[in-house]
């Protein structure tokens, strides 16, 4: 009997993730804390694959060799989605303090361990009979494949998943503790809800049937995938469309600017327009907040990849409106995630616009000194 149930649910869930990770290179892969996203997605996918291709082997005993296929791909999902949690938990949505060489040393050790999770997927000894003859779920009155439990791979991967869930956990839970900015709190809540509305189904719907062998109930891995995977995708298109990845100016030869020290610098507008220029045309990273419109300050200026924003009182694309709220904090977010990237990088601040209330101002500003006062960072601000 073919089992319609669960493969139109296995073929929407590896839909949905597909689609989650097409989001995720729209909204820009190199953006802070996508690439991680991205890798993650990419290890719900490969599961997804696996699970759908057992699905479409039919009910056993049709087409053992495709559900072994099926069994084989879903095992690679297994070893990089742990990875790619971790991956995640450390860099979104702002990477852990840390140096740049310990969180490439802890990456290279996490990816390290699945790299070696998957090698040794043909050395299961559950391998030569990784799919079984099982009939678990008499609530839907169908058969299924499933990978042999007892298998050493599959130990070493419930083992490896928990332990990339309980750092999940953990990290973002001091994460929402420690962070101040209510934009990244909020990012930080949803995935948390995302995530554990996940954790749940997983537990209840796989891992307890494995250690209760009378609990019969469908697994939901996948689903829990794609609920989870919906909760991140929000909070990237919803607060991170506006994040950048560092771009320098190819360096003119006849311009030679001196990087200042790290510091908020208070400017006049030409004085500080002026200097901005010259610091990105000397090759220094830079990012711009400026008054005028980007593509014309673009043709005047002569900056080609320096990131720019339009400080207006329309909100729109690349825009943003000192007086409301949420545009504030993403201001800040936006230069505390290119902080994150970049060393020295200079930021070009223009707030002389009559429209932009002095609270605002003062409000922005104390967001500011203490960003430049943990982080960094070399600011020209025009008042």
């Amino acid at each position: 009997m073919w089992t319609p149930f669960a493969f139109w649910l296995s073929l929407i869930t590896t839909l949905i993730t597909g689609t989650l990770i097409a989001l995720v290179i729209r909204a820009g892969v190199k953006r802070p804390g996508n690439l991680a996203a991205f890798i993650m997605f990419l290890g719900m996918l490969i599961w997804n694959l696996g699970e759908l291709i057992e699905r479409l082997a039919g009910p056993p005993p049709n087409d053992e060799m495709l559900a072994y296929l099926g069994g084989y791909i879903l095992c690679l999902g297994f070893f990089l989605t742990p990875a790619g949690v971790i991956h995640f938990t450390i860099d979104y949505p702002y990477r852990l303090k840390m140096s740049s060489k310990v969180r490439l040393g802890i990456l290279s050790l996490v990816y390290a361990i699945s790299i070696i999770g998957i090698l040794i997927i043909p050395f299961n000894t559950a391998l030569g009979n990784i799919v079984l003859t099982m009939n678990p779920y008499p609530v839907f009155g169908i058969k299924l494949w499933g990978i042999e439990p007892p298998g050493p791979v599959h130990k070493l991967f419930s083992v490896w998943t928990l332990v990339a869930a309980l750092i999940f956990m953990v990290v973002m839970l001091l994460k929402l503790r420690g962070v101040k900015l209510s934009i990244i709190k909020q990012q930080i809540f949803i995935t948390l809800i995302g995530f554990f509305i996940m954790f749940v189904l997983i537990v209840v719907t796989t891992f307890i049937p494995m250690v209760v062998t009378h609990f019969n109930m469908y697994p939901l891995t996948t689903l829990a995938f794609s609920l989870f995977g919906i909760t991140v995708i929000y909070t990237i298109v919803r607060y991170r469309m506006f994040l950048v990845s560092p771009s320098v100016e190819e360096k003119e030869e006849d311009i030679e600017e001196e990087l200042p020290e790290s510091e908020i610098y208070e400017m006049k507008w030409d004085e500080a327009y002026n200097k901005f220029v010259r610091l990105a045309k000397s090759g220094n990273m830079c990012i711009g907040f400026i008054t005028d419109d980007p593509e014309k300050f673009r043709e005047k200026s002569g900056l080609k990849q320096t990131p720019l924003f339009q400080i207006t009182k329309t909100p729109g694309k690349d825009r943003l409106n000192p007086n409301i709220e949420e545009h504030r904090e993403m201001i800040s977010f936006i230069i505390s995630s290119f902080l994150e990237q970049v060393y020295k990088p200079v930021i070009l601040l223009d707030l002389r616009a009559d429209w932009i209330s002095d609270d605002s101002k003062k409000k922005l500003l104390e967001s500011i000194r203490a960003i430049q006062k943990e982080i960094g960072g070399i600011y020209l601000v025009i008042k």
